[in-house]
Order: structure tokens, then C-alpha cells, then sequence
């Protein structure tokens, strides 16, 4: 049964409330993560429970989204 915030939305949540900067990828491979790199600039993760994290873009442009199973 999938719990509420999953690990997901709980990497992105910590990410997004550090004082200061702190790498996603890092941040997500704490967590074990599966990392799955997508040409040309889509970085997905994978978590234990299923769900994704997926970075898209580099740099400012770059766009956040949790996926759920």
C-alpha cells in the first residue's frame, strides 16, 4: 500500500526547504534511488516504492515533477 508523501514527494520537499544549496541528485541517491539518464537532459529516479522523481532541463530552465506508481 502506497503511503502519503511517498519518498518522492519527500526528496523534493527537503530539496525544496534547505537553506542552502543542495544537489537533487544527491539528495535522491541518499534515499536509494534507481538513477536512469534520458538523452538529452531528463534525469529519472527511481524509489523503493515505486514512484519517480524526474529532472528535466539543466541549470534555472530545469522543471521538477513525482510520479506516482
Amino acid at each position: 500500500m502506497l503511503q502519503h508523501p511517498t519518498i518522492a514527494e519527500r526528496v523534493l520537499a527537503d530539496w525544496r526547504n534547505r537553506n542552502r544549496t543542495t544537489s537533487l541528485v544527491k539528495l535522491a541517491e541518499r534515499h536509494g534511488a534507481e538513477r536512469r539518464d534520458i538523452w538529452p537532459s531528463t534525469i529519472e529516479f527511481t524509489f523503493d516504492d515505486d514512484t519517480t522523481l524526474t529532472i528535466t532541463g539543466r541549470g534555472r530552465g530545469h522543471r521538477v515533477e513525482t510520479g506516482l506508481p
